[in-house]
């Protein structure tokens, strides 16, 4: 019998069993107990333990089902965690701690559809259950449903404006949505409510949002802390200095920039984002035929990357490569690779690249289609 068998059967043998005692009530609570403190101490194992001693004592209580499914969650043990889960809400349908449980072991496994349908079926029982509408939040983003997402998070910071977990999740919201300035707004209240415990990846972003509003100073003071709290051959660490190079290449530091971008580039040839941030600095510095060369090596990186191939397509115009930018653009829209709304400015840069080799007829309509005035 395999294990996911043997605790089924256990759960299971409610036919079995006589009506729990005041001494069984006791010691059941006691198990719980020290279970959850071992939970809390990240002993895991014998957490389970004692939710299996509690479990003996009364099969009855789906809480006791709920703790046995956050152990394995906490330990990792997905598959059995979910079995149990499951099978407690067969027995004990509509218990939201368990639903809400469900919800995030399928989050774990990446099935955000499927999670998404549980936590819908409890917001609308619960529509102030916060850690439903935050894993809610989390689906919609993941699945780049990001206007739902903030509506979603919104709502939840009305009913509870001062849990770090929302302004986390709603910053990475607006944040991958390139909206800066709200995403600024969100980290630095989650900085603030947890007095400066932000992960690196946090510190990150804050940074990326003060350079993109135009604070350089803020944007590498806050890449330096991130440094600080990561290994050094890490991707973040990598993506970090890319980051800080960008900010002294827009405050014009460019020696000190290069110097720097020198070494990560010799250090990581093949990095897609160093790649990406030597072509944003050369462009920074208006040196687009040296760009294209990044760009060209982003785009065989990432052939589906619509923001490289755009790049790649800008450049190839502002040196006047007209012809090469049409013969680019022709391949990839005759693909019929980019997707709405980049395909309407790819349309418009095929007209820029058309009226570059004298072809004016042609770039008009091209220009319609970015606009949409033809089918």
């Amino acid at each position: 019998m395999n294990r996911i068998s043997f605790l089924k059967t256990t759960i299971n043998n409610l036919l079995t069993r006589l009506p729990v005692s005041n001494q069984d009530i006791f010691l059941k609570k006691d198990y719980v107990n020290k279970g959850c403190e071992l939970l809390g101490k990240k002993r895991y194992e014998e957490a389970i333990q004692c939710f299996l001693a509690a479990e003996k004592l009364d099969n009855r209580d789906p809480n006791i089902v709920y703790w046995l499914g956050e152990a394995y969650y906490e330990k990792g043990d997905l598959s059995l965690g979910l079995s149990l889960l499951e099978d407690a809400d067969n027995r004990c349908p509509n218990q939201v701690n368990i639903l809400v449980k469900k919800a995030q072991y399928y989050i774990q496994l990446f099935n955000y559809n499927e999670a998404l349908k549980i936590l819908l079926h409890v917001t609308r029982n619960k529509p102030k259950h916060i850690l439903a509408l935050n894993e809610m939040g989390y689906c919609y983003l993941m699945l780049d449903r990001i206007e739902q997402a903030v509506e979603v998070f919104t709502k939840a910071l009305r009913i509870k404006p001062f849990e770090p977990s929302l302004h986390q999740n709603i910053a990475m919201a607006y944040f991958k949505n390139q909206n800066t300035k709200k995403a600024l707004e969100h980290y630095l209240k989650l900085e603030k409510i947890t007095r400066g415990k932000i992960e690196a990846v946090e510190r990150n972003n804050l940074g990326v949002c003060y350079m993109e509003n135009g604070c350089y100073e803020e944007a590498l003071i806050y890449f330096h802390k991130a440094l600080t709290q990561i290994p050094e051959d890490s991707q973040l660490a990598v993506e970090v200095k890319s980051n800080e190079i960008i900010a002294k290449c827009k405050q014009k530091k460019y020696y000190e920039a290069f110097e720097q971008l020198d070494v990560l580039y010799n250090k990581y040839p093949c990095s897609e984002i160093v790649l990406e941030n030597v072509a944003e600095c050369l462009i920074v510095l208006s040196k687009h035929r040296l760009a294209i060369d990044y760009y060209k090596k982003l785009v065989l990186l990432k052939p589906n990357n619509e923001k490289y191939f755009s790049q790649l397509v800008r450049c190839l115009i502002e040196c006047g490569w007209f012809k090469d930018a049409v013969l680019y653009l022709k391949q990839h829209l005759d693909a019929g690779k980019p997707q709405s709304p980049s395909i309407k400015m790819l349309w418009y840069l095929l007209g820029l690249a058309m009226d570059g080799i004298g072809k004016h007829q042609e770039a008009i309509d091209c220009y319609n289609h970015s606009y949409g005035l033809t089918s």
